[in-house]
């Protein structure tokens, strides 16, 4: 059974309500007044490639199983203060594959990310697509 998040790990706002400026970008000043923590989506994007791995050994059992997955699962997942995943879920599966699911959000959950900037959590959603071309 899965731990309650902590005070740090408590589900943020959906990104949306993250403050941004008119051109997109993060207004950082009013993101920290607000308690929000931010990173640079580089930074995301590098911490969960190295981790591909994990990603396609999840795949990889459904495979042995005799049915590849072809689709699209997008993992939400919140990154601490010290940059540990503390929480994570499912936040889209199309179609819906229960084990690998599972496999993905057990993954994330030990996944270390840098240290985020601003005084709290980050919260991203992921996507991984399988059986692309």
């Amino acid at each position: 059974m899965a731990e309650p998040p902590t005070a740090e790990c408590a589900e943020l706002p959906a990104e949306r309500d993250v403050p941004h400026l008119p051109d997109g970008g993060l207004d950082e000043a009013a993101a920290a007044d607000a308690g929000f923590g931010w990173m640079d989506k580089e930074d995301i994007r590098r911490t969960a490639r190295a981790h591909l791995g994990e990603v396609h050994s999840c795949s990889d059992q459904l495979e042995v199983r005799g049915t590849p997955f072809i689709g699209r699962i997008a993992v939400r997942f919140v990154i601490g203060n010290e940059g540990d995943v503390c929480a994570a879920r499912i936040a889209e599966a199309k179609p819906s594959q229960p084990l690998l699911e599972q496999c993905l959000v057990q993954a994330a959950r030990g996944w270390r990310f840098p240290r985020p900037n601003g005084p709290g959590s980050v919260t991203v959603t992921y996507p991984f697509v399988f059986g692309a071309p």
